[in-house]
């Protein structure tokens, strides 16, 4: 959980690189707000402000304003197994086998014993 001081920081940080960014009590609070229920660390929000801001552009390509969500994107990305939701494969791998006209067999016949046939 950041302080408040590391939230003052990160701010500061962000404004260096763009002076569009403002430095306020109401935007301190809302990336506070975010910080704390992302659970961002200050070392990452650092690094990740750096790799949003000092990434290649063309010479035409402008960066949309940083918002929370980005940070939070790219802290993630950062991390071991990376961003967003597993692979289904994976996910439908541990399901185990599945549904199957022997398995509803088994339980509608397991069923039957423990309740009676309607």
């Amino acid at each position: 959980m950041l302080a408040e001081s590391e939230v003052i920081a990160l701010i500061s940080l962000i404004a260096g690189y763009d002076n569009r960014f403002s430095n306020d009590v109401c935007t301190r609070a809302a990336w506070g707000f975010a910080a704390r229920d992302a659970r961002w660390d200050f070392e990452s929000a650092c690094a990740a402000i750096r790799r949003y801001y000092n990434r290649p552009l063309r010479p035409d390509e402008t960066l949309p304003r940083i918002a929370p969500g980005h940070l939070t994107y790219l802290i993630r990305g950062a991390r071991p197994g990376g961003n967003g939701p597993r692979p289904a494969v994976e996910i439908l791998a541990m399901r185990g086998p599945g549904s199957s006209p022997e398995h509803r067999r088994r339980i509608l016949t397991h069923l039957a014993a423990r309740f009676g046939t309607p």
